[in-house]
C-alpha cells in the first residue's frame, strides 16, 4: 500500500465510555500511527467508519509493508475494551 495514494478506514461501535486520557494507535509493519480517543466516535452507541488519510503521517514509510508488526494499541491511559467494537479494518484508494 502506497501511503499516499490511500485511506486507512475502518469500522467503529463503542457501547461504554472511553475516558478521555485513552489514546488509541494502528500500527503498520512496524509504524505507529495516533488513532486518537475514539470516545466521542459513536455518540449513539452506533456502527460509523473513521477514515485516516495516511499521507498525514510522516512517521509512516512511502510504501507500508506486507509484514512485521501490526495491529491496534492503547497508547496512553487505561480502558475497559468490552465496549469497544472493531470492524472491516481496510485501505481505501484515493
Amino acid at each position: 500500500v502506497v501511503t499516499a495514494d490511500h485511506l486507512f478506514k475502518m469500522d467503529v461501535k463503542i457501547t461504554k465510555p472511553i475516558p478521555a486520557g485513552a489514546n488509541f494507535e494502528m500500527e503498520f509493519g512496524g509504524a505507529r500511527i495516533s488513532l486518537g480517543n475514539l470516545g466521542g466516535s459513536t455518540p449513539n452507541g452506533g456502527w460509523i467508519t473513521i477514515t485516516y488519510d495516511l499521507a498525514d503521517f510522516p512517521a509512516l514509510p512511502a510504501t507500508i509493508p506486507a509484514s512485521g508488526e501490526w495491529g491496534n494499541n492503547l497508547g496512553t491511559g487505561t480502558v475497559d475494551l468490552t465496549g469497544l467494537y472493531i470492524d472491516n479494518i481496510r485501505f481505501q484508494a484515493k
